[in-house]
């Protein structure tokens, strides 16, 4: 982008580091549902998550402990404010002797309050008795509505985000102005001086619990009809900022309305990233983004007022207790909606979730050989909570905006909750995870720049990660490497706890005890540098067996068959199906065709088998690589409705799709629930509508079964595709375990079949031999056909079941009129012949044609192996498109 503003650019004589030179090492996965986290000078950290718990890190990973629960208000059920709970954790700048960590939390009980409290951090124990509440702030808890959280100390001032605590839902993603009932006007909140929802509040506390307030906030102390303690108004979710301590500057991320295109009730919906040099009112809800601004809005008549000036804005809601003339309202430093922005393209399309990160500023004395560049000084990190990426912002010697550049583009991200630089120079990111509760994903990294030599990347897996003691795991550690050529790195693993039990790059180890461990590996170069990953092992469950007796994998399946199955489950703690124990309903049988022609029967994940795409490959490989998978999943509830339900809602509505497409274009709510729905412009209509059209292909349930035993409908031929294959996937979710008072996880166990469509593609072989190679061809099928030219050479395909197939089409082309043959082999190229095609010389040179070939079924499943000969005397080049190989029967 253009520059934003004339000034200089501290690092603009520095070189941008290339992005191998940044190291992420995960430093905890032990988390559920965190939120946010605190860096203590002795280097530990301090995480805390939604539903209570506050856990601490060591500074170099080894453990993860619980220090102590603070009773909060928490729900996950969508009917009363989801965003209540644990929210916002900083230390004291004095932490080093006074031990104090400061908590803004949801209070439990009936009382709908937050409190910003103090607590003490004895050693490792969180004092809950030690709770100094500083303030309370009442909010409601009948909608969901934003909480904020952020918590951050600069100059000994302590900063607080706050969000408006007024549903989006009802307002159609516009400005929420509906001042008949409480939480569904943020006039009352973020644009009411007497209140502080929908803020940046500063504060400045003191020893005895108590706290002042600082000079330079918005309103001073004494000002009718104001709170002192406000520094920033007119927030909608200021989810996290960062106050710079260097420039005394403040930034932060604002999570904009969802409105996807502009109305005569206002502008679409920003997110934004805001940049204040003093306190000031940044316009929610009366504008968003530059100052583009929402009409006055009565929801009962649904007439449209005029609209507001951002110069000499009034709140004029009779649920205002503040003033009435307002401060004038200050434009976003950067906005972008759902679509790509014309002035920040670099910040792409699709859902959005705008967070602050720290400033960066180079340390002259520096702790650590790993702190970031100097190219990096004077940089804003923002982050995306839905784009899961990391940019930069840089600035001037005056704080403006010079640039916006990518950080780490190819790193993957899991939901970036929070991110600070330590003392070190080095940036900590916390990743909430996958979906919306409960992730088994969450993680808590550092990272790290290399200027000279590098640490080397350490990669482990185990052969199970699962089952009952006493449970022998082989470790691997294929994979680890250092970047630096030459280097030669050395192992440590640590199995049940911090001390090193195997040297061994894979080693073999027993847990003879229930437990949940994290099985760490360090992998260290010559000059010392280290790199770690942990795995999760949980013993004390064993992980129940699935075996598909029928069908089996291999054979061929015909369009609209009817397919019996047939399961069998042994789990040591729930029993079996064969004793009657497990109920066949508690297994879950899924069949899906897929037209990109894999044929591996190995087994996959259940959940990632149930996202197959029923002849709709375009629409779910949009789907799963979109936004839409952050709020939805296969079978459960998440943030939104599964695509399951989806598809059984509308199962019966022939108009449906045209209103959905519609409806994830424009975005909105009230379907579902309260919660609301991004929009979707980035997507034509024609990508719409394949996406719709694969989530309602769903609702076909003849594809999914609850049952131990019964049949599986295919469905009918696609129109453009018939050479994929059939899956059948079958599931079950055990029942946990309690072991020595210990809680063991439930564990999933899956196993799949892949059943071959009739038509083989000739270039979705196993393996080749000799000179064959793929070209493309304009014949009807594949697209790539494959060329033979010497004798000898051969294709093969495995896991073949002809299941009494006694004929099959070969599609060729000759193009020289020599001849030829295809010999078709069992086991191996000298193999039991089973089938011969041959090309007779000159017949249909240089045209595509169809042999017809005689099969020897020798029973059971083989791979077959396509044999080319020829008799050496002429040159030679034969094509082969697919086999299509006929049922019993067929003519």
């Amino acid at each position: 982008m253009a520059d934003t503003a004339e000034g200089t650019t501290p690092a603009a004589t520095t070189t941008k580091p290339a992005e191998s030179r940044f190291e992420k090492t995960v430093l905890s996965r032990d988390f559920t549902d965190c939120m946010q986290f605190t860096l203590l000078p002795d280097g530990r950290i301090v995480v805390i998550e939604k539903f209570g718990a506050v856990k601490l890190v060591r500074a170099d990973g080894t453990a993860t402990t619980l220090a102590g629960t603070v009773p909060v208000y928490a729900v996950q059920d969508g009917h009363n404010n989801v965003e209540d709970g644990l929210l916002g954790v900083a230390a004291d700048p004095g932490f080093a002797t006074n031990h104090w960590l400061y908590i803004l939390h949801s209070v439990a009980g009936d009382v709908a309050v937050q409190h910003l409290s103090r607590y003490t951090l004895d050693g490792t124990t969180l004092d809950l008795a030690s709770e100094k509440v500083l303030f309370a702030i009442p909010n409601c808890r009948t909608i969901t509505g934003h909480c904020g959280g952020g918590m951050s100390f600069a100059n000994g001032n302590l900063y607080i985000s706050t969000g408006d605590n007024t549903t989006p839902f009802e307002s159609d993603g516009f400005a929420p102005l509906d001042s008949r009932e409480e939480g569904k006007d943020a006039r009352a909140t973020a644009a009411n001086s007497m209140d502080l929802r929908g803020k940046i509040l500063r504060i400045h506390p003191r020893p005895d619990g108590t706290y002042d307030i600082p000079p330079g906030n918005l309103f001073p102390a004494g000002t009718p009809q104001t709170r002192p303690e406000i520094y920033i108004m007119g927030c909608r979710n200021p989810f996290r900022h960062y106050a710079d301590p260097v420039t005394g500057l403040l930034y932060w991320g604002e999570v904009g309305p969802d409105a996807g295109s502009d109305s005569e009730r206002g502008s679409r919906g920003y997110d934004e990233f805001n940049q204040a040099r003093g306190p000031g009112f940044f316009g929610w809800p009366l504008f968003v983004g530059d100052n583009a601004t929402y009409a006055a809005f009565d929801p009962a008549t649904r007439a449209i007022g005029p609209r507001p000036d951002p110069l000499h804005p009034r709140n004029d809601s009779p649920r205002n207790s503040g003033i009435h003339e307002l401060p004038p309202a200050q434009p976003a430093l950067v906005w972008y909606a759902y679509a790509a922005s014309p002035q920040f393209p670099e910040l792409g399309s699709g859902g959005r979730c705008a967070m602050s990160g720290p400033v960066y500023h180079l340390d002259p004395a520096p702790q650590s050989t790993e702190r970031f560049p100097a190219y990096y000084d004077n940089t804003w990190f923002i982050y995306d909570w839905m784009r899961n990426w990391i940019k930069t912002i840089r600035l001037d010697d005056h704080g403006h905006m010079t640039s916006i550049e990518d950080f780490m583009p190819s790193a993957k991200l899991l939901k970036p909750m929070d991110m600070k630089f330590g003392a070190d120079g080095a940036l900590y990111v916390l990743e909430y995870g996958s979906n919306w509760f409960h992730n088994a994903d969450a993680q808590l990294s550092r990272i790290t720049f290399a200027a000279g030599n590098r640490a080397p990347i350490a990669a482990a897996s185990a052969d199970r990660t699962a089952g009952k003691e006493p449970l022998t795991v082989a470790f691997s550690s294929a994979g680890s490497h250092d970047k630096d050529e030459g280097d030669v790195i050395t192992f440590a693993w640590s199995f049940t706890g911090d001390e090193v039990q195997s040297h061994a790059p894979n080693p073999s180890f027993t847990f003879t005890d229930p437990g949940v461990y994290q099985a760490k590996l360090t992998v260290t170069d010559r000059s010392g540098k280290t790199g770690t990953t942990v795995i999760r092992i949980q013993v004390g469950n064993a992980v129940p067996s699935v075996v598909i007796a029928a069908p089996k994998g291999g054979r061929f399946f015909d369009w609209g068959e009817q397919i019996p199955f047939t399961v069998a489950v042994t789990d040591a703690e729930d029993g079996s199906t064969a004793a009657g124990t497990i109920p066949g309903s508690r297994i879950t049988v899924v069949g899906s065709y897929d037209g990109g022609g894999a044929t591996s029967a190995a087994p996959v994940g259940a959940e990632s088998q149930m996202m197959a795409a029923n002849g709709h490959e375009t629409g779910r490989d949009l789907v799963t690589h979109s936004d839409c998978i952050a709020c939805h999943t296969m079978q459960t509830q998440s943030v939104g409705p599964a695509f399951t339900a989806i598809a059984q809602k509308y199962k019966s509505d022939g108009a449906a799709i045209d209103r959905l497409v519609q409806k994830v274009h424009d975005g909105g709510s009230g379907v579902w629930g309260i919660m609301a729905m991004a929009a979707h412009p980035q997507f034509t209509t024609v990508q719409l509508k394949d996406m719709v059209g694969w989530v309602l292909s769903l609702s076909d349930e003849s594809g999914r079964q609850h049952a131990g035993s019964g049949v599986l409908t295919v469905m009918a031929k696609p129109a453009q595709d018939d050479r994929g294959v059939y899956v059948v996937t079958a599931s079950y979710t055990d029942t946990g375990a309690t072991r020595s008072g210990k809680a063991i996880p439930a564990q999933t166990a899956s196993t799949s079949v892949a059943l071959r469509s009739r038509c083989v593609r000739a270039i979705d072989c196993t393996s080749r031999h000799g000179e064959v190679r793929s070209e493309a061809c304009v014949d009807i099928g594949a697209g790539l056909a494959l060329h033979f030219d010497t004798s000898g050479d051969y294709i093969s395909f495995k896991d073949i079941t002809l299941d009494g197939c006694e004929r099959a089409i070969f599609r060729v082309r000759d193009r020289t009129g020599a001849g030829g043959s295809f010999e078709v082999h069992a086991d191996s190229p000298t193999g039991a012949l089973i089938g011969t095609a041959t090309v007779a010389p000159a017949a249909g040179m240089q045209k595509w044609m169809d042999l017809d070939v005689p099969l020897s079924d020798p029973g059971g499943t083989h791979e077959l192996f396509l044999v080319f000969t020829h008799d050496r005397q002429a040159s030679r080049v034969i094509y082969l498109n697919w086999i299509r190989f006929l049922a019993r029967g067929s003519h």
